[in-house]
């Protein structure tokens, strides 16, 4: 907000560039003042409609501790897992790749260690449809990798149900297997995230009714509402800059 006639540029303030945010001394519910990287001014937060705040800004937080002054972000409880199952998913790939390969394995009743790199030299890989002939002490067989892996869906399914959990929504709402899932009991678990979202919603809400109740008690209070509450000039436009 601008320190001059109660008109108010919104915009947008990158996190990152907030430096610091104090909370008030004895009450931790209550965000006192923001810095800003690149400012040596100290902003006021505002709280309230009826804040007495020439020069200040708004900070709406979602996701974190009492007397806490950072929110987390909406992955944390569920990157750790995301970035196991990510790793999952790419290893099995890698598996599902060396299944594919295949050796060719020889075996040469008799040979020396010398015979059996001469033959090795003077020998190339069968090929497909071909025709391989040997006598009574000479074996061959193609031999595939056998890496002994557990059943990956069972872990994949682990992994997801945490992600799933972390969010607060059933595995339905993300994509499911299906299993223990029908719609009885899929509609049973949408009750909840539903509520939670709604509640965040009513968050929004708020946060957007403190804007404009800020700028209505600033226009009252310069004199710039008309008889039937009007406001003479709309406010200044996003994009600009809050600090001036």
């Amino acid at each position: 907000m601008q320190k001059t006639d109660g008109r108010l540029n919104f915009a947008y303030i990158d996190p990152k560039n907030v430096d610091k945010i104090s909370l008030k001394s004895d009450n931790a519910l209550i965000k006192e003042s923001l810095k800003i990287k690149g400012f040596s001014d100290i902003f006021k937060i505002v709280n309230t409609p009826e804040d007495q705040i020439d020069k200040g800004v708004f900070l709406f937080q979602d996701k974190k501790l009492i007397n806490a002054t950072r929110g987390m972000g909406v992955l944390m409880p569920v990157i750790d897992l995301l970035g196991s199952l990510d790793d999952l998913m790419f290893s099995e790939l890698e598996r599902v790749s060396f299944l594919k390969y295949f050796v060719w394995d020889f075996t040469l009743q008799g040979y020396t260690d010398e015979q059996i790199k001469d033959w090795v030299k003077n020998r190339q890989a069968p090929k497909p449809g071909g025709v391989w002939a040997h006598n009574e002490k000479m074996s061959m067989q193609a031999i595939t990798p056998d890496l002994k892996v557990t059943d990956t869906a069972n872990l994949f399914r682990l992994f997801y149900s945490g992600v799933c959990v972390g969010f607060g929504f059933p595995e339905h709402w993300l994509g499911t297997f299906g299993h223990d899932i029908n719609r009885a009991t899929a509609a049973e678990m949408n009750d909840p995230p539903l509520k939670r979202m709604e509640k965040r919603q009513e968050r929004v809400k708020n946060n957007i009714k403190l804007l404009i109740d800020f700028m209505l008690v600033q226009a009252k209070k310069y004199k710039r509402q008309t008889k039937n509450g009007m406001l003479k000039e709309k406010t200044s436009p996003a994009g600009q800059s809050p600090i001036n």
